[in-house]
């Protein structure tokens, strides 16, 4: 349980991390150390973390006030205020991650039978739409072959769902549709070697095989991790929303979640995005995020670190100095859970971390609860977050 001198011990870590650790707070701190070999192991292991050095560092290197005044005088608007009550809380929303979510897991293993454990992690799983409207549930746990007819069929394994690698006669052409809810995940090899990692509540419109001639299409709702094939001879297209996506051969992503933007990030290869029914088409370069906005019909270009928006196909979450409310919508769809928050101004606060995708909620909100001033409660598989 998380105890009173568990906290205690938590913001002494925290403050040695930053270097303000007073005498008698020293001792105090040593004393647990010698406690036990777990408690050294644990302090050691914290000490050691690259990451929280590399962050800290960042964080010293800011100029706060200069970078407040540039705001300022950009939007000439009242931001939105983040209050901590000393250095240690702000050092620990910035790298919330790395040090409390740590002290979570140490302190809060026994917190596994509470209500949180309602709210698990998501996994492999989606539903298969065939041509003729059948319904097949899919997991990776076992082995099945689908039959598709006319002598096609598919093969679902550990690995996903794939389809033999053949052309379908000139004029036929049969779509099948994977469905992946939230809470889920799913991968599919196509018919031409293409392979495609659906997010939770996605979905993929896909022909079961490409004709010889043309070009490869298919059509996409949610978000998705495209490894493309390559042929010259036929460009790949995704369709998302009323822009496409076209290419030869390369990795991408393409996130449609939300209901004005759609955002593509390039990881390899060249891909070009064409908006305007297709009279408009734009290349993107390695690196770059192309963002398009279904209101005013614009896209725009710019250079990121792609790592945040494709750690979701290696397993983990990666914010970079996002609010809590986009935070908890890119959650809620993974953990499959409803968030309510008790007032707007909680969905501002921001967080930079990482989270694996397979553990439990529950060390992340502790987390959140240690380093800010908000309270998360848990009822099946609503949260409801307010303010202490």
């Amino acid at each position: 349980m998380f105890t009173q001198q568990n906290k205690e011990i938590s913001i002494l870590i925290s403050r040695y991390l930053l270097g303000r650790l007073s005498e008698e707070e020293t001792a105090e701190l040593q004393e647990w150390r010698d406690e036990s070999k777990e408690n050294e192991a644990f302090f050691g292991q914290i000490c050691s973390s690259y990451a929280f050095e590399a962050y800290y560092k960042e964080f010293k290197a800011v100029d706060c006030k200069n970078a407040y005044n540039k705001f300022l005088k950009k939007t000439r608007k009242k931001p939105v205020y983040l209050h901590f009550r000393n250095l240690y809380k702000y050092a620990a929303v910035f790298a919330f991650m790395i040090i409390a979510a740590s002290l979570g897991y140490y302190f809060f293993r026994a917190d596994s039978k509470s209500e949180l454990i309602t709210i698990k992690p998501g996994g492999a799983h989606a539903v298969l739409v065939t041509g003729d409207g059948s319904q097949i549930a899919l997991v990776t746990d076992s082995s099945q072959t689908i039959v598709l007819g006319s002598s096609r069929y598919a093969t679902n394994s550990q690995s996903g769902i794939a389809y033999p690698q053949t052309n379908s006669e000139i004029g036929e052409v049969k779509y099948n549709t994977l469905l992946v809810p939230r809470g889920g995940e799913y991968r599919i090899t196509l018919s031409d070697g293409t392979k495609v990692h659906l997010n939770s509540a996605s979905e993929l419109k896909y022909p079961i095989s490409f004709g010889p001639e043309g070009i490869r299409e298919v059509f996409l709702k949610g978000e998705a991790y495209f490894e493309v094939a390559k042929n010259e001879n036929q460009p790949f297209y995704v369709n998302v929303g009323d822009i496409a996506v076209k290419q030869y051969g390369t990795s991408f992503n393409i996130n449609a979640y939300s209901g004005n933007f759609i955002r593509i990030v390039l990881v390899q290869g060249s891909v070009s995005v064409l908006t305007g029914n297709a009279t408009e088409e734009t290349r993107m370069q390695v690196s770059q995020l192309a963002e398009y906005n279904s209101d005013t019909h614009s896209l725009s270009l710019k250079t990121v670190d792609v790592a945040p928006y494709i750690a979701w196909n290696e397993g983990k979450f990666i914010f970079e100095n996002e609010d809590l409310s986009e935070i908890m919508t890119t959650l809620a769809l993974w953990y499959d859970m409803d968030v309510y928050f008790e007032k707007d101004e909680l969905r501002n606060l921001r967080f930079t971390g990482s989270l694996e995708r397979s553990v439990s909620i529950a060390h992340f909100f502790k987390a959140i609860e240690f380093s800010t001033e908000v309270s998360i409660n848990v009822s099946g598989n609503k949260v409801y977050i307010n303010k202490k």
